[in-house]
């Protein structure tokens, strides 16, 4: 068993960049985490790619400065430039939420579980 999962909250850094791929919409962008410590902030940038339904929805909603739940997994890569071996880091999203405002949405609300409705297996609780 293995688990590859990463979840952020963070602050998208500039406007999405959408590529047309085969058969669908590829969509890249980056988010800023910050960790603070006793005495300092340290910020992180995190590189998104989404594909389909959520790479429109990103190239809709995600606009610069907007803050954002990310949840994915991770993906390792590498590319030749200049003679030289770069390696890349990025998070293929899997799911979205806009954070902050009126204007909050959950955009795959059809992968969020249902909620239960048939409490009836609690009947036995004294509350």
């Amino acid at each position: 068993m293995s688990l590859n999962k990463v979840q952020l909250i963070g602050n998208v850094v500039a406007t999405p960049e959408q590529f047309a791929a085969k058969e669908t919409t590829v969509a890249k962008f980056t988010i800023a985490t910050n960790y603070k410590m006793k005495d300092k902030e340290e910020a992180s940038f995190h590189r998104i790619v989404c594909f389909g339904k959520l790479a429109d929805t990103v190239m809709k909603y995600a606009n610069k400065g907007k803050k954002v739940y990310i949840e994915g997994r991770l993906k390792y890569g590498s590319y030749e430039k200049d003679g030289q071996t770069k390696y890349t880091t990025d998070i293929i999203m899997e799911k979205l939420i806009l954070l902050g405002g009126k204007e909050s949405i959950t955009p795959n609300q059809d992968q969020a579980p249902k909620p239960i409705t048939d409490l009836s297996y609690n009947n036995d609780l004294p509350f």
